[in-house]
């Protein structure tokens, strides 16, 4: 009866996807593209439908919003043989976008947009192209596989999320709370270092879960339990998201200044970088961040705070329409309605920025590790990198990814094998409790990991900056670069965590967690998981250096250790 249900079900979704092309929405330019590209002699349209999440066939998506419940289907064109030049042409046109709508540039070879429940998306590979139009019944659910996969139906948990619909408001934040508790308690590697008694904080918090008038304060709560075991990836996030004004910050000595500014309404009304920023509502900029903002930060170090405060904007992260007073020097005053005004400043920022100093000093700046064409970007790029007399890597603000990916671009630096991190997590035996036996940490140790066979490696020196925003995947690669003993690394330190993350679903529709299940050590066992990587070189920056001289200290000392190098 099951098997008849699924089938009758798969039809339908088939014939929702096949009256695709008759209920097109969403940006005109790129509905324009998509259908000029299905004219192309040659062209192979495919019906395409996703749900779902993680799994063993998919372990990353393009786009995945929660669980990925409902169906997101839609249309693939593919194209072999496809001009390079005719590539630059639609980039530009999901560029043109930018201004408008979250879009994610990937070099020139790929992009993604997603507005409204409608995704648009090219991929350029092997001199063939993939454009994907779909649509989301409910949550998104993109996989990265979405040029080559045609079907997906992943974990929907879809009878569980029926059965939390019967439940009252009341109870079902009851029962995230006691999800994240326990899945806290069971999953945190680093919960020998909680100072807390965490049924103490379970029995603190139930009350006022149980009395949260709105999902926005049950997850405020949850986010705040989430924040006390100090750990930058032991998370949670809501479906509502929040919306931060189109500025970042730097903070020194205590004073927070504008530094760069993604809005040219905000230039308007006169606000200028390096201006500072003296209060928030009338509350002075640390008393509101201490209030409102840090408590449910999920961080391991003070310097990862600062990071998520000014450079990610947490400081002004408010709900849409929320109206609030910025007082800032020379008597400017902004009253700034919350997701107003659009990005129509920001800078996209590419996977790799790449230039030859003076010198013959080659400079990569790489922007993230989260990019499924890095390693064939790498691979076109590195002729160029061979050519330089010395290297300098830039990390900085780089908040990771995939740790593979940058295992394969320092796998390019050496010609020897070398040691990876070690790592531990934690495991459970229910026979060894019964016993009374203490539960034991499951541990691997440094691996040998080997060069590129096949090619020439790059030699010379290599500097690596790196500084409060490096993180996750981005510690990863200073780590294993700090054991390579390739160079120097130049800058502050990193924002101190890393870690495989267990993920959960707390409350269906309103949010879920990512728990930190991993505790890495450097291979010659310097922990820095709630400590940072600290620099060879150290740089500490200043206003009248960064503000006034407009100097970058790092790249200055980086420049200067290259030069007695040569």
């Amino acid at each position: 009866m099951k098997k008849n249900i699924f089938h009758l079900l798969f039809l339908f979704l088939l014939m929702s996807v096949s009256t695709f092309s008759a209920k097109q929405k969403g940006p005109t330019d790129l509905i324009n593209l998509f259908n000029k590209l299905q004219k192309i002699p040659g062209a192979k349209i495919v019906d395409v439908d996703y749900t779902g999440s993680f799994s063993k066939q998919v372990s990353s998506f393009e786009w995945l919003r929660n669980k990925g419940h409902g169906l997101t289907h839609g249309k693939r064109i593919a194209i072999g043989h496809y001009d390079a030049a005719s590539v630059m042409k639609i980039h530009h046109v999901f560029e043109s976008y930018s201004k408008q709508q979250h879009v994610i540039l990937e070099h020139q070879d790929a992009a993604t947009t997603f507005q409204d429940k409608i995704f648009f998306g090219y991929r350029y590979e092997n001199d063939s192209l993939y454009f994907l139009y779909a649509m989301a019944d409910n949550e998104l659910c993109i996989p990265s596989q979405w040029p080559t996969l045609n079907h997906y139906a992943g974990p929907l948990q879809n009878e569980e999320k029926s059965l939390w619909t019967k439940f009252d408001k009341k109870t079902r934040y009851a029962l995230g709370l006691a999800r994240l508790w326990s899945g806290i308690k069971q999953n945190f590697v680093f919960m020998n270092r909680v100072k807390l008694n965490w049924d103490s904080v379970y029995a603190a918090t139930l009350p006022m879960i149980e009395n949260a008038q709105s999902d926005r304060e049950a997850v405020q709560i949850l986010q705040k339990m989430a924040a006390m075991v100090h750990d930058g990836h032991t998370v949670v996030w809501g479906n509502d998201d929040n919306y931060t004004a189109p500025l970042t910050f730097k903070c020194f000595d205590g004073k927070v200044y504008v530094d760069k500014i993604w809005s040219s309404n905000l230039k308007a009304q006169g606000l200028r970088r390096g201006m500072e920023l003296l209060s928030i509502n009338n509350e002075s900029v640390k008393a509101y961040a201490e209030k409102n903002i840090i408590p449910y930060l999920s961080s391991s170090t003070p310097q990862w705070t600062n990071h998520l405060l000014y450079y990610n904007s947490n400081l002004t992260s408010l709900p849409e329409g929320t109206i609030t007073k910025y007082s800032f020097s020379k008597g400017l005053v902004i009253n700034y309605k919350s997701g107003e005004p659009l990005l129509d400043l920001q800078q996209d920022k590419p996977t790799y920025e790449w230039k030859v100093l003076k010198g013959h000093i080659g400079y990569l700046h790489i922007s993230t590790f989260n990019n499924s064409q890095m390693q064939t970007l790498f691979s076109d790029l590195y002729p160029q990198i061979l050519k330089t007399k010395s290297l300098i890597i830039d990390i900085r603000d780089n908040e990771g990814g995939n740790s593979e990916n940058g295992d394969f671009i320092l796998r390019h630096f050496f010609n020897n094998s070398i040691k990876t991190d070690s790592w531990r997590t934690r495991q459970y035996n229910a026979a060894f409790t019964s016993w009374g036996i203490p539960q034991d940490m499951y541990s691997k140790p440094s691996e040998n990991m080997s060069p590129i066979n096949g090619m020439e490696h790059y030699l010379n020196p290599i500097v690596l900056l790196v500084d409060n925003g490096t993180f996750s995947a981005a510690e990863d690669f200073t780590s294993v670069f700090k054991g390579m003993k390739r160079g120097v690394i130049v800058g502050v330190p990193t924002g101190g965590s890393t870690g495989n993350g267990v993920r959960m679903e707390l409350i269906p529709d309103v949010c879920y967690t990512n728990i930190c299940s991993k505790w890495d050590i450097c291979s010659d066992g310097t922990e820095f998981v709630g400590i940072g990587l600290k620099p060879d070189i150290p740089i500490t920056e200043t206003y009248q250096s960064y503000f006034v001289q407009n100097e970058d200290l790092a790249m200055k000392a980086a420049l200067e250790y290259l030069s007695r190098k040569h």
